[in-house]
């Protein structure tokens, strides 16, 4: 049996790595593979190439609106049509037997199984419609009906996407398959590597540095902590998905960065993990967080917050411990770990052994085998072809639609911008000018000032010189009186009279 697995990334997330396990762990020889991954490359595309497994590059856009990119939905509306008969003609060459869609948020594979007339899986990992990034064109109950109608099998990873599947849409055929893992675990890390010493009290958190993820509640989450533990030291490991920049200033502006090793993506992630003291996930919407499954394979307590898969993969109190979202309620768990190592001894062992009778690779190997082999069974008829077309059609008209309303929606954001900085150029306008104002009024009164003091000093300094004037001719006077006299003496003296 041939299988198409279609690929919406060439990265390391949670679906890339279930695509993996499968790849792995379901018989080749029985099941043949081909990935399509969107682009060469990748963590995905280099360890499917080193697993000898054939890939085909299959362009795809995902099929959500991305508030911060207006041109997103062009792209996926320019030419959807061309990049489903591109993966249509891949499905006639290679002569494919069923097509699996790895995510719910492109929808190429499933188009062009529906074109070729050929079973189609259709395996969700994401809580559509609970998680902020992930908004579908259509409504999430419209978007289900979509997936529900273009596939033969539909296969979700917690009951919590059940849940909400049926919530949305009153009842439906959806197949709960949790992901597994495999017995492999890696030795724990030196922590001198790390510059860090083997008392020192360490929590680990892994996973995208995202808002969905919760990262940015950390620093918050570890200067609570250090109040009762101090020096308790946070990893951080992981690729930046948006959230990174604000990570960093909440770090800064508690002064912890000292306490904080931000890492980035590390191939050793799981053997760091393995060398902390608790594990963190404070995750705000989680399907079904892997990093549940390592931590407690690696016999780390983990706590987690109640966000979907965690609280089906965790038994509170049992196998770690699940909090709300609130950093305090995070911060008292990750505390209550730290202070009672035989706490967190009793949730390690009994994770561990949680992982390994109930959600190993092996177990959901055995149900996706299954679930390939009912889907190999159906044969779609005409009527999927042409809801397949129409549905290609309407998306393409939701897109182009959303694309000119998000235009629109930023154009009258600029728009605002400028009338608010036009109102405030206003505002500064008229408040320079009665600044002006009043400067002209001083500036008036100080010349006026300054012209009175001038007449005033103008005035004193001709007093002043008809002063010394009359007082040079006084002593004029005086003088010629003086030199009078003086010759009458003399003449006197001369003549004897």
């Amino acid at each position: 049996m041939r299988i198409l697995y279609v690929s919406h990334s060439i990265g390391a997330a949670g679906a890339e790595k279930w695509l993996l396990q499968m790849l792995t762990a379901v018989d080749r020889r029985e099941f043949e593979p081909l990935v399509a991954i969107p682009e060469e490359g990748g963590p995905l595309g280099e360890r499917i190439t080193a697993m000898g497994v054939r890939s085909t590059v299959c362009p795809n856009v995902w099929a959500i609106d991305d508030p911060r990119d207006p041109a997103h939905l062009d792209r996926f509306a320019r030419d959807l049509r061309e990049r489903v008969a591109h993966l249509a003609r891949v499905i006639e060459t290679e002569r494919i037997d069923v097509v699996v869609t790895n995510t719910a948020v492109v929808v190429e594979g499933a188009l062009a199984a529906a074109q070729t007339r050929r079973p189609h899986v259709w395996r969700v990992h994401e809580l559509l419609g609970i998680d902020p990034c992930l908004v579908p064109l259509v409504d999430p109950g419209t978007w289900y009906r979509i997936v529900g109608e273009l596939s033969d099998h539909v296969s979700v990873v917690c009951e919590a996407l059940r849940t909400h599947w049926e919530r949305l849409m009153g009842s439906a055929s959806v197949h709960v398959l949790r992901n597994g893992l495999e017995d492999e675990v890696p030795p724990p890390a030196d922590r001198e590597s790390l510059g860090l010493g083997s008392a020192t009290p360490m929590v680990a958190f892994v996973g995208t540095l995202s808002e969905t993820k919760g990262v940015t509640v950390l620093p918050q989450v570890l200067e609570q902590v250090r109040r009762s533990v101090p020096g308790t030291v946070c990893l951080v490991m992981g690729t930046d998905g948006g959230a990174g920049a604000e990570l960093e200033r909440g770090i800064q502006a508690r002064g912890l960065n000292d306490a904080f090793r931000v890492l980035g993506f590390r191939p050793d992630a799981r053997s760091l993990m393995a060398c902390s003291d608790v594990v963190v996930l404070p995750s705000r919407v989680d399907a079904f967080p892997y990093v549940a499954l390592e931590a407690m394979a690696c016999s780390r307590p983990l706590v987690a917050t109640r966000s979907g898969g965690a609280s089906e993969i965790v038994v509170h109190g049992e196998t770690g411990l699940l909090t709300g979202s609130d950093p305090s309620e995070i911060a008292e768990a990750v505390s209550s770990v730290l202070r009672d190592p035989a706490l967190a001894r009793a949730l390690g062992e009994r994770g561990r052994d949680h992982v390994r009778s109930e959600l190993t690779v092996a177990r959901c190997a055995a149900g996706w085998r299954r679930a390939l082999e009912e889907a190999a069974r159906t044969l779609p008829g005409s009527g999927r072809s042409d809801a397949g077309s129409l549905i290609a059609s309407l998306l393409v008209e939701v897109a182009r639609w959303r694309s000119l309303a998000t235009r629109m929606r930023v154009h009258q954001e600029i728009i605002d911008r400028h009338r608010s900085a036009i109102a405030d150029f206003d505002s500064w306008k008229e408040e320079a000018g009665q600044r002006l104002e009043a400067l002209r009024l001083e500036s008036e009164r100080t010349r006026a000032e300054i012209e009175e003091s001038r007449t005033a000093t103008t005035s004193r300094l001709e007093a002043l010189l008809r002063t010394v004037e009359e007082d040079v001719s006084w002593r004029e006077r005086v003088r010629s009186i003086l030199l009078f006299r003086i010759a009458r003496a003399f003449y006197r003296l001369a003549t004897g009279r």
